[in-house]
């Protein structure tokens, strides 16, 4: 008889990250309490909740931001009023995987990334029939590209799709990067941090990193967290770097030269002290 795997429902730990079923969306929060039949969860906005204890309780794993759940939503303030699940299914049709159910069977890294926020690390390959201006017929373009998901101002799940480019562009929300800038995305490899004003002459920050596979800059909202982690990864690759091993070997070196001529001079020492002494 084999054993079977216990819900969600059964699993829960304080702490935990989960989101439910709330109106027509999901509410995520963290696991205060939990009961016989119910937990209690606590939302940044709604405060805490107390939600019935079953398999609608959906747990996040580490770094999960999205319920998989909400792709199955209708963006009502879409010009199509699409789900971001028919969304992805419009454009992996024109890829070698064809749905987005083959990407969860398929490709369940790719969707561990989605969910968190991330830029999907494989290049998708696809291609499309398009008709230019002025021309009667269509001409098939072939693309390459990578997707991320992200919760929009009206609170609903968005796709972004970003496109390999032939030429990296350099105006990053309408500044030109300055030349440190670029070279520490460039060359460096590094993810920075920009400074930007929105049209409604309001401050902002966003990370900006340079993707090589898609030829291009790009930027992800920016958070003080992040940003902290970013500091911390930056600054062990610094202690662990080759000239950062080098001094420590030239300060050893030192010591060792300046070893022997302290142990000549406690050699004889002793061996004066010695030579006067009966046996």
């Amino acid at each position: 008889m084999t054993e079977e795997k216990k819900s969600d429902a059964e699993n829960f730990e304080l702490g935990n990250l989960v989101s439910v079923p709330f109106g027509n969306s999901y509410l995520q929060g963290t696991v205060k309490s939990i009961e016989a039949e119910h937990l209690l969860i606590e939302n940044y906005a709604a405060g805490k909740v107390k939600v019935p204890k079953n398999d609608l309780v959906y747990k996040f794993f580490p770094g999960q931001k999205f319920d998989i759940r909400e792709l199955n939503l209708i963006d009502e303030n879409s010009d199509k009023k699409l789900t971001t699940k028919q969304k992805l299914d419009g454009i992996l049709s024109k890829t070698e995987v064809k749905t987005f159910d083959n990407l969860v069977k398929n490709h369940p890294k790719q969707v561990g990334q989605l969910l968190a926020g991330k830029l999907t690390s494989k290049l998708f390959n696809g291609s499309s029939l398009v008709q230019k201006e002025g021309e009667d017929f269509k001409t098939k373009l072939d693309w390459s590209a990578k997707f991320q998901l992200f919760r929009g101002k009206d609170k609903n799940l968005k796709l972004d799709v970003k496109f390999k480019k032939e030429n990296i562009n350099l105006k990053i929300y309408g500044k030109d990067l300055t030349p440190d800038e670029q070279k520490a995305v460039l060359k460096e490899g590094k993810t920075i941090t920009l400074d930007r004003t929105s049209k409604a002459k309001k401050d902002y920050k966003v990370f900006a990193k340079f993707d090589k596979d898609l030829n291009t800059i790009v930027t992800s909202p920016y958070s003080k967290r992040v940003a902290e982690r970013i500091a911390k990864s930056v600054a062990k690759k610094e202690d662990l770097s080759p000239k950062a091993k080098q001094a420590p070997a030239k300060s050893v070196a030192a010591k060792t030269k300046q070893a022997p001529a302290k142990s000549a001079t406690t050699k004889t020492t002793p061996v004066k002290k010695t030579t006067g002494k009966k046996l």
